[in-house]
């Protein structure tokens, strides 16, 4: 029994009513953890053609050209993908989901060399020893250690059509676009606009829903919501610094030059449903190169299933 004026339930419990409003009179409210799950999705570099992965296109079993020292082995194309460095934010997930849309055709945007019919071993990545040869990404070529002079040398490789950047929803899914963010290095010079757009697809094709152009970089600052403090950066010795772009990019795990991370936080998401084909298109406005080393956009996304 509870004590009178008390109310009770049907079995003579005491029951308290929680207070539904602040002593101000605002509504109180429980912050609910998401429905769905977390997907960060990290866009290509802008300034690094060889992790321009969206549009690439697979050559196989290309017989490649002695360059006459029997070493250098060169292709039809230069900008092989590379998704085994870390150019790609998550490209582990990224070779993953390839060989999950396209099952017949698994290869995960890796490099298969053999020499007279036998596999090589890719040297891997930042180490110094191992393997019997190394890839020279940007040129398009592969660099063996011993001399394969005389012999046949074949590969099969990715290799970079344009810089359109694809974000999709998985097949069933819905894709909530919460935030963004610009991650710039701080010698990027932006030698072309950078373009966004939506589109989806009408049963026949794909159709542009809208684009948005930045054409300066004052643009991009106009619409952020401020800016963190600049990256330091980390992680690469001076010797490392002092080498080119192309070869820092090899040899290196660290950032050359400092970095300013600016935030885009919208009021409204963005959902995009894999029932109507629904994407976000990123690309410049010219398919140019920006310059510099590092130019990317981060989409910070929950994914939950898609409903009737």
């Amino acid at each position: 029994m509870g004590f009178i004026g008390q109310k009770t339930n049907d079995s003579g419990n005491p029951v308290t009513d929680l207070a539904t409003k602040q002593p101000d009179g605002t509504p109180l409210f429980a912050q609910a953890p998401r429905d769905g799950s977390e997907w960060v999705i990290g866009s290509h570099n802008f300034c690094d053609p060889c992790s321009w992965f969206g549009d690439s296109v697979r050559a196989h079993d290309e017989t490649l050209t002695d360059s006459g020292d029997g070493l250098t082995f060169n292709s039809e194309h230069t900008h092989w993908i590379d998704m085994i460095s870390g150019r790609m934010h998550n490209d582990d997930v990224w070779c993953q989901i390839q060989q999950m849309m396209d099952p017949g055709d698994p290869h995960g945007y890796q490099v298969v060399v053999t020499v007279d019919g036998s596999p090589a071993t890719m040297r891997e990545s930042f180490e110094t020893t191992g393997g019997d040869y190394e890839v020279d990404w940007d040129v398009g070529s592969v660099v063996f250690f011993a001399s394969q002079a005389g012999k046949t040398v074949v590969a099969s490789y990715s290799y970079a059509t344009s810089n359109v950047f694809y974000v999709r929803p998985m097949p069933g899914k819905v894709l909530i676009i919460e935030d963004a963010e610009a991650d710039i290095s701080l010698d990027c010079v932006m030698s072309d606009g950078i373009a966004y757009s939506a589109w989806h697809h009408n049963g026949t094709e794909y159709v542009k829903d809208m684009e948005a152009v930045y054409k300066r970089a004052g643009q991009i600052v106009t619409e952020a919501r401020g800016c963190y403090p600049t990256f330091e950066a980390i992680g690469a010795s001076e010797v490392e610094k002092a080498l080119s772009m192309e070869e820092f990019r090899r040899r290196s795990r660290g950032m050359k030059y400092n970095r300013q991370a600016i935030p885009f936080q919208y009021s409204t998401v963005k959902w995009l449903h894999s029932a109507y084909a629904q994407e976000v298109r990123v690309y410049t406005s010219h398919g140019r190169q920006l310059e510099g080393e590092l130019v990317t956009m981060t989409f910070y996304c929950t994914e939950k299933n898609e409903t009737a």
